[in-house]
């Protein structure tokens, strides 16, 4: 389990350098009054922003439940979490 998630962080962190890089572009473009960056950078960003909440929820869920009963107290920090 511990792999995968850390193999998925890695993907998102790599991921979210280049959407970072798209969006300086974007914003250089919108200053020189060029907008067709805009849409993409919205369906980029609003399924980005679909996945990654997913998958943290699971992530999330799936720590809280490999540590036991113990996750499920408020004491764990995971209830905090969600």
């Amino acid at each position: 389990m511990f792999g995968s998630v850390l193999s998925r962080g890695l993907v998102y962190s790599i991921s979210g350098f280049y959407i970072r890089d798209f969006f300086k572009q974007m914003m250089d473009n919108i200053k020189q009054l060029k907008f067709e960056l805009m849409d993409p950078m919205h369906h980029l960003l609003s399924g980005f922003k679909a996945l990654c909440t997913d998958e943290v929820i699971k992530i999330i869920d799936e720590s809280r439940r490999a540590c036991g009963g113990a996750g499920f107290a408020s004491f764990s920090g995971f209830t905090d979490q969600f």
